[in-house]
């Protein structure tokens, strides 16, 4: 748990830069969170365990951003702060020096599973001119989104998947099961353009859009709206994206947003379409099915199928509380380096901060989040989830890019970026049980540094001076 001194405490000294004199600078946290993004010494000379190259001569994507979910369960938890408490976990989150410095989340039209209940803006009414976003300013979702803006520093795109219609406009009158008529396409369409004037009119631009949570989801105990390919297609070039081009013609359309075992028979129908290939500026997708995100297959097939697109990963959760548990940051660590290797440009972990029960779930699909809250007592649980994830969120900014890396076994997953700025930033995940003494060679300049088991390290090179 965590108070707002024992906050500052921490993210103070886990700022402390040691690179600022040119030197390279370490950052350590390990899953019995006994390091905690702790600065460490980076050292030139020692006889390592593990050697990695970098070469910054051979670059590969660009990185979008790193971050989480804000769903109406942590806008609830939120809402439910003192304002000073509120402000701390804002900050944690989206502080770029004395927080994890989020630059990519992803939100919900209308409501999800991690809610409070079901809700949409016309009140079930398939008629869009009937919206209305006051549900979103009651339930603390705009509000906090306003809130989080204005966190120093703080510089994150917003992108919104809606989970289902308003139940007027689907076949089933449910919310949890059947698909849109095709004779609310338009009106669909019309919605979600709404959705994008309230938020914009609110101060909070939306970056991008997928046009549906999980496709293939006929049927849930949550929100759910199923498709096929080809009304999907047919809803995105004949609808949703003419509207686009003439409302919001710089929010970003990304495709599929399911999981990646899937995803290739969606994209060849969907890119086939001269319109949508045209719009399309991303394919989203998720870690499900595939046990523990070890299929990477379909996203080198769909870098092949549209290389100008790039992947992100927006959904990657893990079902149940587990509170403090240093096992489910080790997998999103790894997940996230995987990705990285295999070219996706964005990593989003499911939730932001539920509540110590994993909750608000009106499903009763409780979840773990980086930060859960035991709202009563004003108390913060920052998961080692929360350390793992920051050492790409805050040390990996958008627009760098991913540079080669060599020497890193399979046990070892690492990652290597060039920022903007021309620091190099190296990650080493450790998920087995001895300590590695690892040494990390930049052109000119080397950094060994020690992880201990069940650990992760950060390696920042500073720019140098030309």
């Amino acid at each position: 748990m965590m108070t707002r001194t024992a906050f500052l405490k921490t993210s103070l000294a886990a700022a402390a830069p040691g690179a600022a004199a040119g030197r390279p600078a370490a950052y350590l946290s390990s899953k019995d969170r006994r390091w905690r993004l702790a600065p460490v010494t980076a050292a030139a000379m020692g006889t390592p365990g593990l050697t990695l190259h970098i070469d910054p001569s051979i670059g590969y994507q660009e990185i979008l951003g790193f971050g989480g979910t804000y769903t109406e369960a942590t806008a609830y938890n939120l809402k439910r702060l003192s304002a000073p408490l509120r402000r701390n976990v804002l900050q944690l989150f989206f502080d770029p020096v004395r927080g994890a410095g989020w630059s990519l989340l992803r939100t919900t039209i209308n409501s999800c599973d991690a809610s409070s209940g079901y809700y949409d803006y016309t009140k079930g009414s398939a008629n869009p001119e009937e919206f209305n976003i006051q549900p979103d300013i009651d339930n603390f979702m705009l509000p906090g989104l306003q809130e989080a803006l204005k966190i120093s520093g703080a510089q994150f795109k917003i992108f919104a998947s809606p989970w289902t219609p308003p139940v007027g406009m689907k076949d089933t009158g449910l919310f949890n099961k059947g698909s849109l008529l095709p004779q609310h396409y338009a009106a669909w369409a019309q919605y979600m353009v709404r959705y994008l004037d309230a938020y914009r009119a609110g101060g909070v631009p939306v970056w991008g859009l997928t046009p549906q949570n999980e496709p293939e989801a006929y049927e849930q105990k949550w929100d759910a709206c199923g498709w096929t390919a080809q009304g999907m297609t047919e809803f995105l070039a004949n609808h949703l994206i003419p509207r686009l081009r003439q409302s919001h013609p710089n929010v970003r359309l990304l495709l599929w947003d399911h999981n990646k075992n899937h995803m290739l028979k969606w994209l060849e129908t969907m890119l086939a379409n001269g319109t949508v290939r045209g719009a399309a500026q991303g394919i989203a997708h998720h870690w499900y099915e595939d046990g523990e995100a070890k299929n990477f297959g379909p996203l080198a097939e769909a870098q092949k199928l549209a290389p100008h697109l790039p992947l992100l990963a927006t959904e990657q959760g893990v079902f149940g509380v587990k509170l403090l548990d240093g096992d489910v940051a080790e997998l999103y660590a790894r997940d996230l380096l995987l990705n990285m290797q295999h070219g996706s440009a964005a990593w989003v972990v499911w939730g932001m901060a539920f509540d110590h029960q994993g909750g608000p779930n009106h499903a009763g699909n409780f979840n773990h989040s980086p930060i859960m809250i035991d709202v009563e007592k004003g108390r913060l649980y920052l998961n080692p989830s929360y350390y793992y994830l920051a050492h790409f969120s805050r040390f990996v900014r958008p627009g760098a890019r991913r540079i080669r890396l060599s020497g890193a076994p399979e046990t070892l997953p690492a990652a290597a970026f060039l920022q903007a700025n021309g620091d190099v930033v190296t990650t080493v995940l450790n998920p087995g049980g001895e300590q590695v003494h690892t040494a990390i060679h930049a052109p000119a300049r080397r950094a060994m540094v020690q992880l201990p088991p069940g650990s992760i390290a950060t390696v920042v090179f500073p720019a140098q001076a030309s």
